[in-house]
């Protein structure tokens, strides 16, 4: 829906309409100016900022300049939509259940230059002019520009959702619709053999290590993201041996304080492999696409796969493990480059 201001009534005006695109996704701000002048070159000059939900994701500014005869003129100004903010914004979606708010602020001045210097023709200034201007991203559009095309809207009552959110909490979920994966997949007994089985090192069992090999042996990933805070060179090794199978690896670590480390972490850069660094980083875990994730006390070591009395999770529920896979990407987008 179009808004217009009359900046100055009958002679000038400002036209704002807004849209999302994507993905990625970002705010794509329409701003027209209209001006009624034979004898005025108009310059509208404009200062914005955006909101969804009270929260300022973006700001941007921009010059309208509309020469005589009569006319309008205009342009379009982009606001890109991080995925810090998306995460803000869905929060709040699943809060609020309702379509995307969104506030434009907007500060505008006007200045007319006379085309020729008369005493009949001065200069026209006027300003600054605030507007405050609401518009309604529907459910549709905001999960097309995320690139969830086939999302299709549902109707539930409010204590349905209530009754979603708890589960969502009590199963550590991020969405609403990982709740609803997990119970369809236990409606069609898809998850009726066990999802979890757990795993150690100790010096007769060493499951955590032929569970890993047997994973990275199989080659049939395509991401594989990996949380170690210590890593030497035998870690590395069932990293590259997934990185030469096909697969896109991305490792966050701390940073090495000792040698074998720092080799180790050269080698993997050396070979393509994705890796970050985050000191405040504590969680052991490696996940495999969509499908499968260890989570462990074991870092990617002789220590940890070998040595030490170590415990982990292997996990085949596809929505615990999407839950990883979103808590990797958090920490993947804090952490510094190596």
């Amino acid at each position: 829906m179009t808004v217009i201001h009359d900046i100055i009534s009958g002679f000038v005006r400002l036209e704002t309409d807004l849209r999302i695109s994507g993905p990625p996704p970002s705010l794509q701000i329409d701003v027209y100016g209209w001006h009624n002048y034979n004898d005025k070159i108009s310059h509208i000059i404009i200062n914005l900022n955006a909101k969804i939900w009270g929260v300022i994701i973006g700001s941007t500014s921009a010059t309208i300049v509309l020469k005589p005869p009569p006319g309008r003129s205009g342009l379009t100004l982009p606001i890109p939509l991080p995925s810090d903010v998306i995460r803000i914004i869905e929060g709040e979606r699943l809060r609020k259940s309702g379509d995307v708010e969104v506030e434009l602020l907007i500060t505008c001045y006007y200045v007319g230059l006379p085309t020729t210097l008369s005493y009949s023709s001065a200069l026209t200034v006027s300003g600054p002019h605030n507007y405050d201007d609401k518009f309604t991203v529907s459910l549709v559009e905001w999960k097309n520009a995320l690139g969830l095309k086939d999302f299709e809207p549902l109707l539930v009552s409010r204590s349905s959702v209530s009754k979603l959110d708890e589960l969502r909490h009590k199963w550590g979920l991020f969405t609403h619709e990982d709740v609803l994966i997990r119970l369809t997949e236990l409606y069609e007994g898809v998850k009726i053999e066990r999802p979890y089985e757990l795993l150690f090192t100790d010096p007769e069992i060493k499951t955590i290590k032929s569970k890993l090999s047997s994973l990275v042996e199989s080659g049939m990933w395509s991401e594989v993201y990996a949380v170690s805070l210590y890593l030497d060179h035998s870690g590395a090794e069932y990293l590259m041996k997934l990185r030469k199978k096909g697969a896109h690896v991305k490792l966050l670590t701390r940073k090495p304080d000792k040698k074998e480390y720092i080799d180790a972490i050269k080698y993997l850069r050396d070979n393509y492999v994705e890796v970050k660094f985050n000191n405040m980083a504590h969680a052991r875990f490696i996940v495999f696409d969509e499908d499968v994730a260890i989570v462990m006390t074991a870092d990617l070591d002789v220590n940890g796969l070998d040595n030490q009395r170590q415990i982990g999770v292997y996990i085949t529920d596809r929505a615990t493990v999407k839950a990883c896979k979103a808590f990797f990407n958090k920490l993947w987008e804090e952490s510094e480059p190596s």
